[in-house]
């Protein structure tokens, strides 16, 4: 029989599993709750058209998955230009720190036109009809023979399987389950760090 999947977060994570699904010829939908896909990868362009990157930016070769799936997609990527002056400050009425970085012998790569070309190439293999924006999922409930999704729209979507492809402490904050998790799950759901939460960027773009 043909399996209904759902995928809760149309991020990397989310539509990477949708990508690979798909190589296999299984079908899925996935469910994101902003009006954009992307989660914490976001890119705009400046004035001059550079790609800012408001979210994740950078992978080195350790990223083996990464550099696959850019091959897979046929995405270009670039080396991250390290060498020469640098500055830090960590104080405002400090003077800023002022020292000279040698060229990484591990170079950090970018991806040509901004990490959201990955978000794109990603939508482009998956079917329109099974990706929904503004599709906020607020509980999952088990009803014997399926799973019942319900999304802050009032829909109720049901399905054979429900992947969670969002950072766990929106699971635990975000999403009522029932029956309820388990108590080991639920006391670790919080605990997990999500990776930069607790930071603030921001981009600068310069005429040369």
């Amino acid at each position: 029989m043909k399996e209904r999947i759902l995928i809760v977060g149309g991020g990397l994570s989310g539509l990477t599993l949708a990508y690979l699904l798909s190589k296999r010829n299984i079908e899925a939908k996935v469910l994101e709750a902003s009006p954009r896909l992307g989660g914490r990868i976001q890119t705009i362009k400046g004035t001059l058209e550079t790609p800012l990157e408001l979210g994740a930016t950078w992978f080195s070769d350790m990223h083996k998955n990464m550099l696959n799936l850019l091959n897979q997609l046929g995405l270009q990527k670039y080396e991250q230009f390290s060498k020469g002056k640098s500055l830090f400050q960590t104080k405002s009425f400090e003077p800023p720190q002022e020292f000279f970085v040698p060229a990484s012998q591990s170079p950090s790569y970018r991806i040509a036109d901004g990490t959201q070309a990955l978000i794109d190439a990603l939508a482009t293999q998956l079917d329109n009809e099974n990706i929904k924006l503004n599709t906020k999922v607020e509980a999952i409930t088990d009803i014997g023979n399926a799973l019942e999704v319900k999304t802050s729209k009032g829909q109720k979507i049901q399905a054979d399987k429900v992947i969670l492809c969002v950072p766990p402490q929106l699971v635990d904050s975000q999403i009522q389950f029932s029956p309820e998790l388990p108590n080991s799950v639920t006391k670790v759901l919080p605990t997990v760090h999500t990776w930069m939460a607790g930071s603030i960027k921001f981009v600068l773009e310069y005429d040369n």
